[in-house]
């Protein structure tokens, strides 16, 4: 069934770079695993919409249940952390990044519960200049 894309669906080119790593492998019993890459493009949806799981749209050809715990298996297996890693090592060998600049955003830090206890002395303090 051909369905129009949604802004969040991955492109055929796309799909390609991460097809690898996006699929999982195949059950040895049971039913056959739905497609996987309308599954990706459902946890795309929820991700970039911010819907709830059960207002993915029906025409995916997915459950939301099976695209929910398709998701949960990805982040199991750690595959977001494979494909996060190598699409930003291709878009630094096109020169469309640029790894050696790197900051850290204080929004990723997680922050400790309490009050922080400072010695007060010269050696706690860390000059960045």
């Amino acid at each position: 069934m051909h369905r129009e894309p949604y802004d969040s669906d991955v492109t055929d080119s796309q799909w390609q770079l991460i097809a690898d790593l996006a699929t999982l492998p195949k059950k040895k019993t049971g039913r056959k695993r739905a497609d996987p890459r309308e599954c990706f493009n459902a946890c795309l949806y929820v991700l970039y919409t911010g819907c709830r799981w059960g207002d993915v749209p029906h025409d995916f050809g997915v459950k939301k249940s099976t695209a929910y715990h398709y998701m949960q298996e990805l982040k199991r297996r750690r595959r977001f952390n494979a494909i996060f890693a190598k699409l930003l090592g291709i878009a630094h060998r096109q020169g469309k990044i640029e790894l050696h600049n790197a900051y850290l955003d204080a929004s990723v830090v997680k922050s400790k519960k309490g009050v922080r206890e400072w010695s007060g002395t010269r050696e706690s303090i860390v000059y960045l200049g």
